[in-house]
């Protein structure tokens, strides 16, 4: 994890975009939007025109069932036509190879999801939150929970290493939750008038969601 700690922090500092800047200086590699979950049965779609569209691109079989596997069109596909029925982390860093094909699986018949399954390439699920105007810490937190929780429920992410990445205007200091979530394994960037925080676990399980820095009324 210090390895990529490290990595991150050079390519944050760069003017370059993230995803740029971390395939031109790091052998590993670092895919953009790569997705984690999909929606496993025809009846959980609502939206008429996103069932029409889905069984025009044949993205059903004869049961209703999504498709175990799916190539870069079909996962394209699904984030034009139907984003909402798509889990995606921002970034996936992986051990030596870019994906290309995804398996998923459902885990009980009727789940709303299917998960990706990790082909022993997953190494750290990096999420990216940008603040452009001041929020509330209980706000940023309360999104930090919904993004931690989102990928516990996908048990090849929750396995392999985390990192938080948080860009915010300056005057806005979100270290208690670091603190909080990610004990010491935290650190901050200042860069172009803007502060950008970074907290990592060695693995998304680790962390511990059952006490908040603001606890629910």
């Amino acid at each position: 994890m210090k390895k990529i700690i490290e990595t991150l922090t050079k390519a944050l500092h760069s003017d370059k975009p993230l995803i740029e800047s971390l395939n031109q200086t790091s052998k590993l590699i670092w895919q953009e939007n790569y997705p984690v979950a999909v929606v496993h049965e025809k009846k959980r779609i609502k939206e008429q025109e996103i069932i029409a569209s889905l069984e025009g691109a044949e993205l059903f079989d004869s049961n209703d069932l999504t498709p175990t596997r799916y190539n870069d069109t079909m996962i394209d596909f699904f984030r034009l036509n139907a984003p909402k029925y798509l889990k995606q982390i921002s970034i996936m860093c992986l051990e030596d190879k870019v994906s290309s094909s995804y398996t998923f699986n459902e885990k009980r018949p009727h789940d709303y999801w299917k998960k990706v399954e990790n082909s022993d390439n997953f190494k750290v699920a990096i999420e990216i939150s940008t603040y452009t105007e001041v929020k509330d810490i209980c706000q940023i937190e309360s999104e930090l929970r919904n993004i931690m929780r989102s990928s516990k429920e996908v048990p090849s992410v929750k396995a392999i290493g985390f990192v938080w990445i948080a860009m915010v205007p300056d005057s806005v200091d979100i270290r208690e939750l670091l603190q909080h979530y990610f004990k010491d394994n935290h650190k901050e960037i200042a860069h172009n008038g803007q502060i950008i925080y970074i907290g990592w676990s060695n693995t998304l399980k680790e962390v511990n969601m059952r006490y908040f820095v603001c606890p629910p009324e």
